[in-house]
C-alpha cells in the first residue's frame, strides 16, 4: 500500500494506516529506508541510505540504530558492531587509509579498552578516553620500538618502559612524551644512567656506570655532567701525624706508649690476617701515630696502604653492586650493598656516604 507523508512517501505493509511490517520509505531530502516498521516507526531490521552517501544496515529499535549493524561512510570507512540509541558501543572501525580500531566507544569516541592498528604497522592496545590513549597501554611500532606504561590525553605520562629500535631502553617516568623525573637509561655501549631527567635530557642528580664500575656520579645540567669525581683509588690519603724525632734509646728505656704502639700493631695484624681490613686500618693508623720507632713506622705505613686498598676494593665493589641491583629494580638487594659500601668507604669518601644514604632512601618502600 502506498502512503504519503509531509516528509516523503511509503510503499509497503500497513496496519491502522501506519507502516507496519516490511516496506520502503523515500524521504523528500533524498534519504531512503528499506526494512521493517512498527506503528509507523523504523524497528527491527533494515537499511537506511543517506543522501550524502552514508548508509547503515542492521538492527533498529523505536527509530534508532540499536543492536548489531554496519555503518558505512561515503568515503568507504566502516564500523561493524553494536549500537545503542544511535551511538557506537563496541565493534570494529576501519578507515580508508587502512587504520583499524577494535574496542569500546562512548558518544562516538574511542573510550575504554581497545586496540588500534595503523596503516603504517604501528599497534596500540590499552585504555582510551574520549578518543585518546589514556591509562595503561602498549604501543608497538613497526620499526621495533615498544612502549608499555601510562598515557594521559594521548601522550606518554607517568611510569613506563620503552625499548628503542636500536636496543637501548628506558624505565622511569614521562611527561608529555618526554623522559621526565626519575629513570634508568641503558645504552648500547654498556653504560647505564640512573637518576633525574627533565624534558627528555639528563638533568639533576644521577650516576653513569658500566661493567667496570661508576664512571660519574653527581649533578647533570641539560644532559651534561657538571663535575667529574676523582677515582676513588686516587682520593687523598688520611692525615697521619709524624712523631717527633727521638734520640735512640736502650730497650730498657722504652716508655709505655712505645709498648702500647707495639700492642696496637700486633692487634692490627690479627685483624688484617682475619680479613677485617677496616678495623686493621684504624689500628695501624693508631700504632703509626704512637710509635717513634722508624722500623715500626715503616711497617705500619706499609700495612695502612694494604688495608686501605682492600677497603677501597670491597667498598667500591659493594657500591657498584648496589647500583647494578638498583638498575635491575632489585631494591631489597641493593640496600645491604650500599650499607656495606658506606662502612668501607665513608672513612674518607664523604660524597660516597651521602650518595649511599640517598640511594638507600630511594630503594626503601614508601
Amino acid at each position: 500500500m502506498l502512503l504519503t507523508f509531509d516528509d516523503g512517501f511509503y510503499n509497503g505493509e500497513v496496519e491502522n494506516n501506519k507502516p507496519n511490517g516490511y516496506g520502503i520509505y523515500h524521504y523528500k531530502n533524498g534519504n531512503a529506508y528499506k526494512g521493517y516498521f512498527k506503528d509507523g516507526v523504523i524497528h527491527s531490521f533494515g537499511e537506511f541510505l543517506w543522501s550524502n552517501g552514508d548508509s547503515y544496515k542492521g538492527q533498529w529499535k523505536e527509530g534508532k540504530r540499536h543492536g548489531k549493524g554496519v555503518f558505512t561512510w561515503a568515503d568507504g570507512s566502516t564500523f561493524e558492531g553494536r549500537f545503542e540509541n544511535n551511538k557506537r558501543v563496541h565493534g570494529i572501525m576501519k578507515t580508508i587509509d587502512g587504520t583499524v580500531y577494535e574496542g569500546y566507544f562512548v558518544d562516538g569516541k574511542k573510550h575504554g579498552h581497545g586496540q588500534m592498528v595503523w596503516a603504517n604497522g604501528n599497534v596500540y592496545k590499552g585504555m582510551w578516553k574520549e578518543g585518546k590513549r589514556h591509562g595503561k597501554g602498549i604501543l608497538i611500532c613497526k620499526d621495533g620500538t615498544k612502549y608499555e606504561g601510562k598515557w594521559v590525553n594521548g601522550k606518554k605520562n607517568g611510569d613506563g618502559f620503552i625499548i628503542y629500535k636500536n636496543g637501548e631502553s628506558y624505565q622511569g617516568f614521562w611527561k608529555d612524551n618526554k623522559r621526565h623525573g626519575k629513570g634508568t637509561y641503558r645504552y648500547n655501549n654498556g653504560e647505564v644512567y640512573h637518576g633525574d631527567w627533565s624534558e627528555g635530557v639528563r638533568h639533576g642528580m644521577g650516576t653513569i656506570c658500566n661493567q667496570f664500575g661508576v664512571i660519574f656520579s653527581g649533578k647533570f645540567i641539560n644532559g651534561k655532567p657538571q663535575r667529574i669525581v676523582e677515582k676513588m683509588t686516587t682520593a687523598p690519603k688520611p692525615q697521619i701525624k709524624e712523631a717527633p724525632k727521638q734520640e735512640k734509646r736502650e730497650q730498657k728505656d722504652i716508655p709505655d706508649n712505645e709498648k702500647h704502639a707495639r700492642k696496637l700493631f700486633n692487634r692490627a695484624m690479627s685483624f688484617h690476617e682475619d680479613g677485617d681490613c677496616l678495623e686493621a686500618y684504624n689500628l695501624f693508623v693508631d700504632a703509626y701515630n704512637e710509635t717513634w720507632d722508624k722500623e715500626l713506622k715503616k711497617q705500619c705505613k706499609e700495612y695502612i696502604q694494604k688495608s686501605e686498598d682492600l677497603c677501597d676494593e670491597i667498598g667500591i665493589d659493594s657500591y657498584n653492586e648496589g647500583i647494578r641491583r638498583m638498575n635491575s629494580i632489585d631494591f631489597c638487594g641493593a640496600i645491604p650493598c650500599f650499607e656495606k659500601a658506606k662502612r668501607y668507604l665513608s672513612y674518607k669518601y664523604d660524597y660516597i656516604k651521602q650518595k649511599c644514604d640517598e640511594y638507600i632512601l630511594e630503594c626503601r618502600p614508601d
